[in-house]
């Protein structure tokens, strides 16, 4: 099952934010939101208020559009709107360095690498990376995105240009 199969049969899950990014009736992207995991994170961290972007996929048709990035500014601007400290992601990387490439995104982004550990019942062939940003106010993300209400849950939708 592909990462977007596996988000799409989350929507209908009550107890799993899934936010949408569209565009006059387009999909653009998807991505879910939820509390800070224990893969990867202290005690401490998890008790920090925070927002963890679980899963993101955007349309391949719009690769390298920076559709990501959005979802990102989102997450820390909804982030800071709800009073919480934190974003996180976390990134798996397999012992051949698959994913790293996008570790090393989400660093240009602005992510900080918290800490990179061998998962604990894959060690040696999974690392886990923590990676967070602190929360803020992004003021430019309102020409961009707005935040509509839809059968009762928040959807993220981008604005027409």
């Amino acid at each position: 099952m592909s990462s977007a199969e596996h988000l799409a049969d989350q929507v209908t899950e009550p107890d799993w934010p899934v936010w949408v990014l569209v565009d006059d009736g387009l999909l653009l992207g998807i991505t879910t939101t939820d509390d800070t995991p224990a893969l990867g994170w202290t005690d401490q961290e998890r008790a920090e208020s925070a927002i963890f972007l679980q899963s993101t996929v955007t349309h391949p048709t719009r690769a390298g559009a920076g559709l990501g990035m959005v979802v990102a500014f989102w997450a820390l601007d909804r982030a800071a709107r709800r009073g919480q400290q934190w974003v996180r992601r976390g990134v798996l990387s397999d012992s051949e360095g698959g994913n790293l490439g996008l570790v090393r995104y989400y660093r240009r982004q602005g992510w900080r690498v918290v800490r990179a550990v061998p998962h604990p019942r894959k060690p040696g062939e999974i690392t886990v990376w923590s990676l967070a940003r602190p929360a803020g106010r992004q003021p430019d993300l309102v020409d961009i995105v707005t935040e509509v209400e839809h059968d009762d849950e928040l959807r993220t939708r981008l604005a027409s240009a």
